[in-house]
């Protein structure tokens, strides 16, 4: 605190107290008047400074209030007194290719965070470029010898291992060529028209081989910027039509063996593009050699402020080198080519959309989940009233893709895993599960109603197959045989009726299906009990379609959430945000395969229309409730805990360690890294055996980073359906003495993960707990 007070004493204007105090925001601001009556303590032999922190110190101003004003004024060294180390992150990376004629000026530059901060120096080739030590390397009057590959070295510390690179950077020296225009092109660009001599595809589908069961991506760039349309051929057959440059194909199977291409059309223009051999290949027992990109961490959608600053990052592993490529609303980002896109100063609502990467290497490529930028105007947004609060918020997300009698569904997964980060960032309980049985569905629904009960918002949310049958909209579980008819699926009825038992605040289902007639007749059934229930006076219904209608999805998304998660994160009735999709897909009809169409269907009867998603949690009087339903929400998630051992055979000296972590709450992913190798050389370990009632979700995969530790990632599916303690065998493959060995003696309990508590596939009636209520609080 002394170094803080003698320099803010005696530090130039833009370090001084002044400065500092200029800096402060709410609730911590003076005013002008204030700020002077603290500058006249100094005719009395007192100190500014330990007045203005003293006065901080009553508005509860903290260390990290302190360290973040602190930061904004570059005050490196008093900074690193009151915060540990940070090691360098490279925000933002240099272009990797800049092309430029004689006698101009190039800029590179990076942006990096660390702490201390960062200190650069630039290279060309091998070479230090003398006197380059900012974040900018300039080069004016560029020369034919200025011509090469450079990169910049950042540092912070004295332990080279923290040292970092930037990605190299080429730059292309050429001499200016003069374009002469025909008459003619001089008469239109005088008229201030513009000349377009050829449309041509810029990027076309690259052959590649994929492992069975894996996902592969094929992109179609083509040039300018008017709105086209992709037609897909598979061995010069029609496959499929998009509104994007990529096609996403989440499950390979040997039909996908052959050859693929594009047709690019608009109303001026057609292209074909060059064709594209996919080759199907099968790893039994083995380990794929993570050839192809595997995307570790998914960008993650986001609420900014206009002025502020949206990051979304994408981080692979595989060969390398692996490229990036950025994508808002399916339309390539130019120049984006990072694993980090960064969006500054954010100041148009156009911005908003939805941005993924697209990830490659020479060996196959990856599309992202999907991230939305939702930018918070304030002002344009409505005050929702205060009197709107719930006593707790529940969702459960149901998507099913995987069906034995139907045709596989390429949306739901990713469009779970979206309305599951953006209801949780609305502070709702979130319980999110693919691929379930009629039997697990029903139980799922029972074990969500139970967390219900007065006050509580509920949303129910399916993505599936589905149809409609005397009025009656019926959910397709995965295991529906053949031929199936309304009972081997489940009633949206029954749904319904289950959360209106509970007196909800809100019932809310949306239901992502079809609702065309079913393909076989059904026979004449009894009416269950309860559909003749009394209607709740809390209910509202999305549906993705209209009653006669097919829903649609494209590649990687369903429509309707595509439509969302544009407006879940707004401020507006939950009746609003509905309309606003409805509104959306009368605009958006290009994205509708050719002659067909998607009309949302919204029924709502809600006692209170002004209840929005983004209401406020208030469990005063309702606090036993609210704990107990913490505490079973919180049992559904609960993953292994992190451990490390040493493994079979111990006499080798080889340590494992086990991280896991969960994106659905019945997926289970398995990180598993070999520590120490011990005697042994090019030691690796995987998942080899695990019980029958679950799946692997892909091979394990190799996904080691540039350091010295080889790591697989293990996704383990389908965990709803465990009987008994899950009990795993690692595979460890290995060298010695120049052999080639295997160990399969490496077991793993780890209990009972996720909702693998809830016992799903039990085929019983569970009881319905009535919640404890309150007068008050004690």
């Amino acid at each position: 605190m002394l170094n803080l007070r003698r320099q803010l004493e005696t530090g130039p204007n833009d370090k001084n107290w002044r400065a500092f105090a200029a800096r402060l925001r709410r609730p911590y601001m003076f005013s002008q008047v204030e700020v002077e009556k603290i500058a006249l303590l100094i005719h009395s032999s007192k100190s500014p400074v330990d007045q203005l922190i003293l006065e901080l110190g009553g508005k509860g101003f903290c260390v990290k209030d302190l360290a973040e004003i602190l930061l904004e004024m570059k005050m490196e060294k008093t900074l690193f007194e009151l915060v540990e180390y940070i090691p360098i992150k490279i925000v933002k990376q240099p272009a990797s290719y800049i092309e430029v004629g004689e006698n101009k000026t190039i800029k590179l530059s990076v942006e990096a965070f660390g702490l201390p901060f960062p200190r650069y120096q630039w290279f060309k080739g091998d070479d230090e470029v003398p006197g380059a030590m900012e974040a900018t390397l300039q080069i004016d009057d560029i020369r034919d010898e200025d011509e090469g590959i450079y990169c910049c070295r950042l540092h912070n510390s004295r332990d080279p291992a923290l040292v970092k690179f930037t990605t190299e950077s080429e730059v292309k020296v050429h001499l200016k060529h003069n374009l002469k225009l025909t008459n003619s092109d001089e008469d239109d660009l005088g008229k201030g028209g513009s000349v377009c001599l050829h449309h041509h595809i810029i990027n076309h589908p690259r052959s590649m081989s994929v492992l069975l069961g894996s996902s592969f991506t094929l992109v179609c760039e083509v040039s300018g910027n008017q709105p086209v349309q992709y037609i897909w051929y598979h061995n010069q057959e029609f496959f499929t039509e998009t509104s994007s440059p990529y096609l996403q194909v989440d499950n390979a199977t040997e039909y996908h063996n052959g050859h693929f291409h594009c047709v690019v059309k608009s109303s001026f223009f057609e292209v074909k593009s060059k064709k594209a051999t996919i080759n199907v290949t099968v790893h039994r027992n083995s380990i794929s050699k993570a050839i192809s990109p595997e995307i570790i961490t998914q960008p993650k959608s986001c609420i900014v402020a206009m002025g502020g600053v949206a990051l979304f990052c994408c981080e692979a592993k595989g060969s390398r080198p692996i490229n990036y490529q950025w994508f808002k609303d399916g339309e390539v980002l130019p120049g984006s080519i990072t694993s980090e896109y960064k969006i500054s100063n954010i100041m148009s609502v156009q911005q908003e959309g939805l941005y993924q990467c697209l990830v490659s290497n020479r060996y196959a490529t990856k599309l992202s989940q999907g991230a939305f930028l939702k930018i918070n105007t304030c002002l344009n947004e409505p005050v929702l009233s205060p009197d709107h609060t719930a006593t707790d918020k529940v969702a459960l997300l149901i998507g099913n893709y995987e069906y034995r009698c139907e045709r596989r569904l390429n949306a739901p997964k990713a469009d779970i895993s979206n309305l599951s980060e953006i209801f949780s960032n609305l502070n709702f309980k979130v319980v999110s599960l693919l691929n379930l049985t009629l039997i697990e569905m029903k139980n799922a629904v029972d074990n969500f109603c139970e967390l219900l009960g007065p006050g509580v918002y509920g949303v129910f949310y399916f993505c599936g197959h589905g149809f409609e049958e005397n009025k009656s909209c019926y959910l397709v579980p995965e295991d529906a045989p053949t031929g199936y008819v309304t009972s081997h699926c489940l009633s949206v009825d029954y749904v319904q009726s289950k959360m209106q038992k509970q007196e909800t605040e809100v019932s809310c289902l949306i239901l992502d299906v079809c609702r065309t007639a079913n393909k076989v007749t059904c026979p004449e059934v009894s009416v269950p009990d309860y559909i003749s229930m009394e209607p709740s006076l809390n209910t509202v219904i999305c549906y993705a379609t209209s009653c006669g209608q097919l829903a649609f999805e494209n590649a990687n998304n369903g429509l309707l959430v595509l439509s969302l998660q544009k407006f879940l994160y707004t401020r507006i009735s939950i009746e609003e945000v509905f309309a606003k999709v409805r509104e959306d897909f009368g605009i958006s009809s290009n994205i509708f395969p050719k002659g067909k169409i998607q009309n949302p269907e919204v029924k709502s009867n809600l006692k209170h229309p002004g209840r929005s998603f983004c209401d406020e949690i208030q469990y005063t009087g309702h606090t036993q409730a609210y704990t107990r339903r913490q505490l079973d929400w919180e049992r559904c998630l609960l993953k292994p805990d992190d451990t490390e051992f040493v493994a079979n055979p111990q006499e080798l000296g080889i340590i494992l360690q086990l991280n896991f972590q969960t994106e659905f709450s019945n997926v289970l992913t398995v990180f598993i890294t070999v520590k120490n190798p011990g005697i042994t050389q090019n030691c690796i370990a995987y998942i080899g055996k695990h019980p029958n009632t679950i799946s692997l979700m892909g091979d394990p995969t190799e996904v080691t980073s540039d350091g010295t530790f080889r790591k697989t990632k293990n996704t383990l599916q389908d965990i709803q359906k465990i009987k008994d303690k899950l009990v795993i065998t690692i595979y460890i493959k290995y060298s010695l003495d120049g052999k080639n060995y295997q160990s399969e003696d490496t077991l793993v309990v780890l209990d009972y993960p996720l909702v693998a508590k809830l016992q799903l596939w039990r085929d019983m009636k569970l009881p319905c707990r009535r919640e404890p209520t309150e007068q008050e609080d004690n």
